[in-house]
Parts: C-alpha cells; structure tokens; sequence
C-alpha cells in the first residue's frame, strides 16, 4: 500500500500530500473560513506539546471525548459519535473500528467527535494512531473534515495521492457506549493537564526548555 507523505500541518485539502516532507507528524484541518479552523489548530498543537498524541493517539475513546469535552466548553454543540472508518488506496482497503478487524484486547469500534458549526458541521478524529502505525508513520495525527450528512456516510475525504477516506455509521461497535462510560474517571487528571497547560502556554514550554536533559540552566 502505497505510503501517504505529509507535512506538519495542512490548512486544507491540497496536492501537497503526495509530495510534502515525510516522516512528520500533520494535521489536516478544514477550511480557514470556517469558524472552528483555528480552535482545532491549537488543540493540535497543544496535544502535540503535550505528548498526547504519542500517549493517547491510539485510543479514539479518550482522544474524541477530550477534543468534545474542549470545544463544548468554548460553546460549540458536540458529540462523540460511534462509526467506523475505511481506508482506501491502490485498490487495497483498511478498516479501523470494524467488526472483526480488531486486535486482541481492543474494543470492536471506532469513535470521533462531531461538531456542529455555523459554517456546516464538521468530524474530527485525533484517534488515528493505529492508522499511523499501519502506515507505518505516513499519515495524519488528526483529521478536522466536513461532514457529509449523506446517509451512513459521515465524512469522506480524498487525500490526494489516490487515498480515500470515509468514516461510516452503518456498522458501530456494540461496546461503544459501554467503552465512553469506562473511561470517564481516566479522563479527568488527562482533562486537568490540558487546562493547567492552556492557561500559561508560555510558562510550560519555557520550563520544558530549561529542564530537558541538555539544559544547564537552572529554574529559580
């Protein structure tokens, strides 16, 4: 299956996919003059800085209830939607979240957190780290696209570079709801975390500077 190179970050769909700088982490957000762009460029960054991404990438449970639980506190309706999502590209198909396509120990399922907007509503899906690895690292951390509202398509991506991705409705695993449920009380030192750092961006990145495992510098 062909690889998906990416840049560090893509206001929106371009060409630029299949000939950006591998290797780097992406976000693909939607359009800039829709009202939630800028919102979910920082809660992109912010997780980044936060590591997680590397932590809780993989897990779309905590990833769409935290991104849910952000944008509903700055007044957008929101909800975490169950679905499942296919990966396509070069006549060879993945499935994330679809019955029987999961591994051992996992919850058969796929969520993401659905925003409606003043510009249309839109899907986002910050749990896309199993696709990562699957990909070996060259796809997207996270996804902002519109959604489709058409039947049990939810949203539908080209990617470019003969990538599509569609996020489906017909099919949700029976433990979804069960799954959100159990991992509310691990969401809350998690959610914490988040506030604590968004509140003085400046100060947590300049103690990180100063107190890495190179720094001679001392903190007073």
């Amino acid at each position: 299956m062909s690889t998906i190179q990416v840049p560090d970050y893509i206001s929106e769909p371009s060409s630029a996919v299949a000939s950006a700088p591998s290797g780097m982490s992406a976000l693909h957000n939607i359009p800039k003059h829709h009202e939630l762009h800028g919102h979910i460029r920082q809660i992109y960054y912010d997780f980044k800085h936060l590591g997680y991404f590397d932590q809780y990438g993989s897990s779309c449970f905590a990833m769409a209830a935290l991104t849910a639980r952000i944008l509903r506190a700055k007044g957008y309706d929101t909800e975490v939607r169950g679905c499942h999502a296919i990966f396509r590209n070069d006549n060879k198909e993945f499935y994330l979240g679809y019955q029987g396509y999961t591994q051992p120990g996992q919850v058969e399922g796929h969520v993401v957190c659905v925003v409606n907007g003043i510009n249309g509503n839109i899907v986002l899906d910050f749990g896309l780290g199993n696709v990562r690895k699957h990909y070996k690292g060259y796809f997207y951390r996270a996804v902002a696209c519109i959604a489709s509202n058409s039947g049990p398509v939810l949203a539908s991506v080209d990617f470019g570079n003969g990538i599509n991705v569609q996020w489906r409705t017909d099919w949700v695993g029976p433990e979804v709801e069960g799954e959100l449920v159990k991992q509310e009380p691990y969401l809350l030192p998690i959610l914490a975390k988040y506030e604590s750092y968004r509140q003085n961006r400046l100060g947590y990145l300049v103690r990180n500077i100063f107190s890495g495992p190179n720094s001679r510098a001392t903190l007073i």
